[in-house]
């Protein structure tokens, strides 16, 4: 079965944007007076997909929170962005000792690494 397709842009039955740079700056001064209102500061994961997300919908749309899977997925990587230690470096140096010469190598470290 073939179903032609209406002109009128990516998605024209429901009015979906592109999240063009023009769009993301609008979108983002309505996510930064939300913050303002609600007295609650987004972390920067959960920020940068709600702007997105909201960039994308249709002109005049006013902001609300999503409470879709994507923005609970956010901000689950913002609470664990949260948890990782900012006094421990992830990287540390170590030297390699090739032929007849030493050379300094960056190792990504993890407290869950064993060695044996």
């Amino acid at each position: 079965m073939y179903v032609h397709r209406r002109n009128g842009g990516p998605n024209p039955v429901n009015g979906t944007r592109r999240a063009t740079a023009s769009r993301i700056a609008q979108a983002a001064a309505l996510v930064n007076a939300y913050e303002e209102e609600s007295s609650q500061e987004l972390d920067p994961i959960t920020r940068h997909h709600v702007t997105i997300n909201h960039a994308r919908q249709p002109n005049g749309t006013k902001f609300a929170m999503p409470t879709d899977n994507a923005t609970r997925q956010a901000q689950a990587l913002d609470r664990m962005r949260a948890e990782v230690p900012v006094d421990e470096p992830p990287v540390k140096k170590i030297k390699i000792r090739l032929s007849t010469s030493c050379v300094e190598v960056d190792v990504v470290t993890s407290k869950n690494f064993n060695s044996s």
